[in-house]
């Protein structure tokens, strides 16, 4: 499609660990076979338990580490193939709010130095420059003039995060990658960091990857979204078309689990057995071993999705055929 900016192809990444003398590494398979498309201006959700492959996605999408397999296209260019000038070129267009802004922020450094820290080293040395492209950012996010030379400690946690996404805005990106930004922080904040997110797509037309575990955020902050389950793609689509018909029994077992005030709404679906390991994962279906839904030859299915319905797919759609 003509309005991509981010595209994914068959996907792989891979983490090898040491083994044993004169025993071949045993390989965790954190990414496997993704494909996905990111559109220009909307918010696509990313959601799955934790060891699913989420966050090594959004590392592979930034460079953080290098697949071994697939294809990342960013605005029409192969990001694994370009050439170091070509790709921190386009890499300046691509920035990242971590999930933690404790850790994130230098506790020694004032804010305007944190937030223009990324021109800094894109080779911008007056001060005057930084300091007024620092003050714009901070009044953008809610935070005025007199913290500009205060250390990221004073500071609560809402508030660093403020600072996180300013600073993720100072080389004017069009992709931002939202790994978690929420779940550091008191859930008093949740709405106005939220809402935050939302004013700055809207106001500077801006592209987000975001990550959660809570299925609420996800639906309210996107308009599409995947599934992962051990490293795999399981549903993928239209956000409310997803809430509203989950087709893959994982998918059904993790909106069943978000609390509704309707008493009388989605019967919880509990998850039988463990995750399998990531070094041996099962044949065929992944979820085979926790599925209420199995059948013999789940382990010989293909791989893949199917269209469910339009902008909707699903690797199973069991539930629906009992």
């Amino acid at each position: 499609m003509n309005d991509e900016l981010i595209k994914i192809e068959n996907l792989d990444v891979n983490f090898r660990l040491k083994g044993k003398l004169f025993a071949p590494p045993d390989v965790i398979s954190a990414v496997n076979a993704v494909s996905l498309s990111i559109r220009k201006n909307e918010s696509f959700g990313v959601v799955g338990e934790s060891g699913c492959g989420k966050s090594t996605l959004a590392n592979a999408i930034l460079g953080f580490v290098k697949p071994d397999r697939g294809r990342i296209f960013y605005k029409g260019q192969d990001l694994l193939t370009a050439d170091k000038k070509a790709f921190l070129s386009l890499r300046s267009g691509m920035q990242t709010i971590f999930q933690d802004p404790y850790s994130s922020l230098n506790p020694r450094m004032p804010v305007w130095a944190l937030i223009s820290e990324p021109l800094y080293i894109r080779g911008e040395r007056d001060k005057t420059v930084l300091k007024a492209r620092a003050l714009e950012l901070l009044r953008r996010v809610g935070l005025g003039e007199e913290d500009m030379d205060r250390a990221a400690p004073c500071f609560s946690g809402g508030q660093r995060q403020r600072i996180v996404i300013a600073r993720a805005l100072a080389l004017q990106p069009e992709f931002i990658i939202c790994d978690e930004p929420l779940s550091a922080l008191d859930v008093s904040v949740h709405a106005q960091i939220c809402n935050l997110l939302q004013d700055l797509r809207k106001e500077l037309r801006l592209t987000y990857l975001f990550i959660s575990h809570n299925l609420a955020v996800v639906r309210h902050m996107t308009e599409r979204m995947a599934v992962m389950y051990l490293g795999r793609v399981v549903e993928y689509g239209d956000t409310e078309k997803i809430y509203k018909n989950p087709c893959h029994p994982y998918t059904r077992a993790l909106l069943s689990a978000v609390p509704e005030p309707d008493v009388g709404g989605r019967p919880p679906e509990l998850l039988r057995g463990e995750v399998a390991s990531p070094i041996n994962p099962p044949a065929g279906c992944r979820f085979q071993s926790r599925c209420a839904y199995a059948k013999e030859d789940c382990a010989a299915r293909p791989d893949g999705l199917f269209e469910a319905e339009p902008e909707h797919f699903t690797a199973c759609c069991m539930p629906l055929l009992e």
